[in-house]
C-alpha cells in the first residue's frame, strides 16, 4: 500500500505542476484518446484526491470491498 500511496502523490503532486504552467487555453494531449483542457485535468486530478480519501476511509473502516469509491464517477469516467 505504501507504494501505491507515493505513487498517487507523486501524481498528484504532476498535475498540480501541470495545472500551474497551463493556462485556460492550453491543449493537453493526453496518452490516450481526445485533446483535453486544463478545466478537464484539474477534474482529473480532482477525481484522484476524492477517490484516494473516500478509498483511505473504506480502507479505515474496513468496509472497502462493499464500498463503491468511484461510483460517482463512474457515468463521466467510466
Amino acid at each position: 500500500m505504501g507504494f501505491v500511496k507515493h505513487s498517487l502523490a507523486a501524481v498528484l503532486g504532476l498535475l498540480r505542476q501541470i495545472l500551474a504552467l497551463a493556462g485556460d487555453d492550453t491543449q493537453i494531449i493526453p496518452g490516450h484518446g481526445a485533446l483535453s483542457s486544463r478545466a478537464e485535468l484539474k477534474g482529473y486530478r480532482q477525481l484522484l484526491v476524492d477517490v484516494r480519501v473516500l478509498t483511505e476511509s473504506a480502507i479505515a473502516s474496513g468496509q472497502f470491498l462493499s464500498s463503491d469509491p468511484t461510483a460517482s464517477y463512474d457515468k463521466a469516467w467510466g
